[in-house]
């Protein structure tokens, strides 16, 4: 299984089981055997501690895990353990996805929640947001009187009238969205009905982190840059969400790209003569051509920007071609330190509401003022 795909089954794993044992179903397990809640917990948890033994790194996850699973990071960290000991055991993926859909079929996903609105008009009324400016549903026009003005000179007349754009009026006495109205004029009392599902909040952009230290190269503290990213971003949940892809293949990356459709890229890796280094399935060097990497960038419209963090990812590029996002590479050698310093400068701006650019500002400060050196070294390339 990709590992992308496996982290996406342990995170809803996780996330299925983390509020049972945040309310204490642990101490329950046992106690009551014909709960089907409880016996697919204990069955998951009983996997976990026998997959997990062993495994220094995963039990200390699982420990924290119990006492703090209503953390993201907590789960987090137990999802990104799974995926390191189940990735190369059949069996253990197996069991791990028939026990995600036993949860899936006990935890059916909530309906979306609906709104109405009556609201009985005569004369001449402006109509805000509550009636039609986010409406995607149907309105239902009775009492037809007149006409409706739905601005810009979109009149309806009667039922039937076509209306400029995408409002129009169907053959029965429904307005179909979605309607977005400024004033309505009515010569004698109406009635407009409508029901609609609240709107449906924009979906979080995606930072996709990917990290690649081939055997035989300086390791990368990737977990430590990871959190560095999760901090700045924690507090924006509704809005943004990182998706690791550590020990990044290139067919990882290529995978990734076109499922998430990340709004950002941050690459941790090493540089060598012009190539990133990334891994292959063994974990050995599997060196990508920068030129190759810019071409996919510009192939993937998503892109806001993308971070190069690694040593001379930015020697002799000095122009983006077509399409490419801003890019952000190091012209020189850079520490581990003055890097991560830099990404939390940056993304923590772009929490903000700042742009690229001035992202970019706040990162290179960030340096300056941890006094981690390296300053001079990030550079931002733009079309």
């Amino acid at each position: 299984m990709d590992p992308t795909q496996l982290l996406d089954l342990a995170r809803l794993l996780v996330t299925g089981i983390a509020p049972l044992i945040a309310g204490g179903a642990l101490a329950k397990i046992g106690e009551n055997a014909t709960d089907t809640t409880m016996k697919i917990l204990g069955r998951a948890w009983g996997m976990l501690q026998r997959r997990f033994r062993g495994q220094r790194k995963a039990e200390a996850a699982l420990t924290i895990f119990e006492d703090e699973a209503d953390k993201p990071e907590s789960q987090e960290r137990v999802a990104q353990q799974i995926v390191a000991v189940f990735q190369h055991d059949p069996a253990a993926i197996a069991e791990l996805r028939a026990i995600v859909e036993e949860l899936r079929r006990i935890q059916p996903q909530p309906a979306p929640p609906q709104r109405s609105h009556t609201q009985t008009i005569s004369g001449k009324a402006q109509v805000g947001a509550a009636v039609a400016g986010d409406v995607h549903g149907p309105i239902t026009v009775t009492q037809q009187s007149g006409g409706i003005n739905f601005g810009s000179g979109n009149v309806i007349g009667q039922i039937g009238d076509v209306v400029a754009r995408d409002k129009h009026v169907t053959t029965g006495p429904t307005i179909s969205g979605p309607i977005h109205a400024q004033t309505v004029h009515v010569a004698t009392e109406q009635t407009i009905t409508h029901g609609a599902a609240a709107s449906t909040p924009a979906a979080p952009q995606v930072v996709l982190a990917a990290y690649a230290a081939p055997r035989g190269t300086a390791a990368l503290n990737w977990e430590i840059e990871e959190r560095a990213l999760r901090d700045c971003l924690a507090p924006y949940p509704e809005r943004f969400r990182i998706e690791p892809l550590p020990r990044a293949t290139p067919e990882d990356l290529h995978q990734a790209l076109l499922r998430l459709k990340p709004a950002f890229l941050h690459i941790l890796s090493h540089g060598d003569a012009g190539d990133l280094l990334f891994q292959d399935s063994y974990g050995d060097r599997h060196p990508v051509p920068r030129a190759a990497l810019l071409q996919t960038f510009a192939n993937t419209p998503s892109l806001r920007c993308v971070i190069l963090s690694a040593c001379d990812s930015a020697a002799s590029l000095s122009a983006l071609g077509l399409g490419m996002p801003p890019l952000i590479a190091m012209r020189a050698a850079i520490s581990s330190d003055a890097a991560r310093a830099f990404a939390q400068g940056f993304y923590a701006a772009i929490a903000a509401g700042h742009d690229v650019r001035a992202a970019y500002a706040a990162g290179r400060d960030r340096m300056r003022l941890l006094g981690v050196g390296d300053a001079d070294v990030p550079v931002l390339l733009e079309r």
